[in-house]
């Protein structure tokens, strides 16, 4: 079972990405972040996905502690 603190540690991680994609979509930083090989990376990648596809972040599960 997951934290809350670990749920909400990733919620962010989603709205931060989203925000920065609207306000900068050729960010540095983020296009770092993207190409990193790792379970992070590829964390981050769906977020832009989700993003991309939705023009937002997923919306927390019902019944979750968000």
């Amino acid at each position: 079972m997951q934290s809350t603190k670990q749920a909400m540690d990733w919620h962010i991680q989603e709205v931060l990405t989203c925000e920065v994609l609207r306000l900068d979509p050729d960010n540095k930083m983020l296009k770092k972040f993207f190409e990193m090989q790792n379970h992070h990376g590829a964390n981050m990648r769906n977020i832009k996905k989700q993003y991309e596809k939705h023009g937002t972040w997923k919306e927390p599960l019902p019944g979750s502690l968000l």
